[in-house]
């Protein structure tokens, strides 16, 4: 079983994983998929990941802009439906378990990453005027950014995940 990617690539996911895993891929992916499945405005994973890059300390600058990097595979799977359906968040820890160590990442998000993730998260979801209270994820715990989102389309959004990451650049912590 495979997924198709860009330039008619394959990320084969059973019987055993294994695809391409490069910033191209990862970028164009993530510019097209739209976050809270569609709901409101177009507003892609890569606008989300760039902004989670440019929030947190410079330390997990990279580490946040690819904290969502298996979604080039999986797409953005909503928070509710992998809490209803176990397999889904499990298949999805699997994939991201294969993938971040290509990429240099640790195992497991830290928890200025994760924290921020959930932070945003909220602020997106008030931007995009969605009711952040129908979510079973408690998000009365996470104060919003002061940010505003620029909703950009596939293209730009691809450039600017693109950009950021040559701005970045590689940390030698990562060891890549």
């Amino acid at each position: 079983m495979f997924t198709n990617l860009l330039n008619g690539a394959r990320f084969h996911l059973t019987p055993t994983m294994h695809g391409p895993v490069d910033i191209e891929q990862i970028a164009h992916s993530l510019g097209n998929i739209c976050r809270f499945t569609g709901a409101g405005k177009f507003y892609s994973v890569a606008e989300h990941s760039y902004w989670m890059s440019m929030l947190v300390s410079e330390e997990h600058a990279y580490e946040a802009l690819m904290h969502d990097a298996h979604e080039f595979v999986m797409g953005d799977i909503n928070r509710i439906i992998k809490n209803c359906i176990p397999e889904i968040e499990a298949f999805e820890h699997k994939v991201a378990a294969y993938i971040r160590p290509i990429l240099g990442l640790r195992p497991s998000l830290s928890a200025e990453v994760l924290e921020m993730d959930d932070r945003l998260a909220v602020t997106e979801a008030i931007f995009l005027g969605l009711d952040t209270r129908s979510s079973i994820h408690d998000w009365s715990n996470h104060m919003p950014v002061a940010f505003e989102p620029l909703l950009l389309g596939p293209e730009k959004a691809t450039e600017l995940f693109q950009r950021r990451y040559l701005q970045i650049g590689l940390p030698e912590e990562y060891g890549i």
